[in-house]
């Protein structure tokens, strides 16, 4: 991915030397691609958390049961 926007930041510095484009219109353009480059990948990253999220939240249910266990289970 970083491949195709140095490949996109090239075009745009070849317009903004050849005067077609000024620098601010190159880098918005640069953040604007940036935005959608991670608005396609903020799906994954939004399931990645909620995976995450779900075994912490299992973790710390289950650790007041082996509390308990430890301290009222005879060994």
């Amino acid at each position: 991915m970083a491949n195709d926007r140095d490949r996109y930041a090239e075009i745009l510095e070849k317009m903004f030397g050849s005067g077609t484009m000024t620098s601010a219109d190159k880098m918005k353009l640069i953040a604007e691609y940036d935005a959608l480059t991670a608005t396609k990948r903020l799906p994954i990253y939004a399931l990645l958390s909620t995976i995450v999220a779900a075994i912490s939240a299992i973790a710390s249910a289950a650790a007041p049961y082996f509390a308990y266990a430890a301290l009222h289970v005879p060994h």
